[in-house]
C-alpha cells in the first residue's frame, strides 16, 4: 500500500523518536527519523517530507534557526513544520510562528494529539497540492503569443537552451530545488545558469526576472 505521505521526525530524544515513528507508521505515513539537525539537513539535500516534526533544542543547534534557514534557498522547503518542545513560553511559540513555523505543541503531549495534527497538516497539503495542479494545468496551457515571446527573449539576450529552460521555470514561479528535480540536474547546475541568465540579461536579481519579462517588449 502507498504511503499517505512522507514526515521528517527530528527529534534528540531517541525513545521518544522511535515511539513517534512507531505511531506514524502505523497510520501509513512514511517516516524518515533523525535525531540531529545535520541528519535533517543532509536527508532534505536530496529529499522532500509533506510535514516536518521539529524539535526546538537539539545537540547541534536551534530548531527554530533550522526551520529559517530551510525555508530560505537553496532547499526552499514548503512542508508543513510542526514544532515539537518543552518551551511554553509565548516569545517562543510568536518566534517559531513567525519565523516559518505552522504549528506548534509542548511536551509533554499526548501522542493521539500529535497523530491528530499531522493528520490535519496532511489534509491541507494535499488540498493545496490539488489547487496548485489545477493551476498549473491551467497555466502550462500557454498561449502562442507567450510561446513567441519567450523564444524571442531568449534569442534576444543569446541565452542557451538549458537557460532558456530555466527562464521558463523562474516565470513559473518554481522554486530552485524544483527546477533541478525536473530538469535532472543539481541545484548548483540550476543557480549556475540564473546566474548567466541575470548577467546576460543585466538584471540584478532573480525575483526582478518575471517583471522584466513581463513588461518586455509591451
Amino acid at each position: 500500500m502507498d504511503a499517505k505521505g512522507m514526515v521528517l521526525l527530528v527529534e534528540d530524544n531517541a525513545e521518544l523518536n522511535a515511539n513517534n515513528t512507531r505511531a506514524l507508521k502505523m497510520l501509513e505515513y512514511e517516516v524518515h527519523p533523525a535525531l540531529t539537525l545535520a541528519e535533517a539537513r543532509s536527508w532534505l539535500a536530496t529529499n522532500e517530507a509533506d510535514v516536518i516534526l521539529l524539535d526546538v533544542m537539539l545537540p547541534d543547534g536551534d530548531g527554530i534557526d533550522f526551520c529559517t534557514e530551510i525555508r530560505g534557498e537553496p532547499l526552499c522547503t514548503t512542508a508543513h513544520i510542526l514544532f515539537l518542545t518543552a518551551k511554553t513560553g509565548h516569545e517562543d511559540r510568536v518566534r517559531a510562528l513567525a519565523d516559518g513555523g505552522d504549528d506548534y505543541i509542548t511536551k509533554p503531549f499526548h501522542p493521539e494529539e500529535l497523530l491528530a495534527r499531522v493528520q490535519a497538516a496532511m489534509r491541507r497539503r494535499n488540498m493545496q497540492r490539488t489547487k496548485d495542479e489545477q493551476q498549473h494545468t491551467e497555466t502550462a496551457v500557454t498561449t502562442m503569443s507567450e510561446t513567441q515571446k519567450l523564444h524571442a527573449f531568449a534569442a534576444f539576450y543569446r541565452l542557451t537552451e538549458k537557460e532558456s529552460a530555466v527562464l521558463l521555470h523562474i516565470i513559473q514561479s518554481m522554486n530552485t530545488k524544483a527546477m533541478a528535480k525536473s530538469m535532472g540536474i543539481s541545484v548548483k547546475g540550476i543557480e549556475f545558469h540564473i546566474s548567466h541568465i541575470l548577467h546576460k540579461t543585466g538584471i540584478k536579481k532573480r525575483r526582478d526576472v518575471l517583471r522584466v519579462f513581463a513588461n518586455w517588449m509591451i
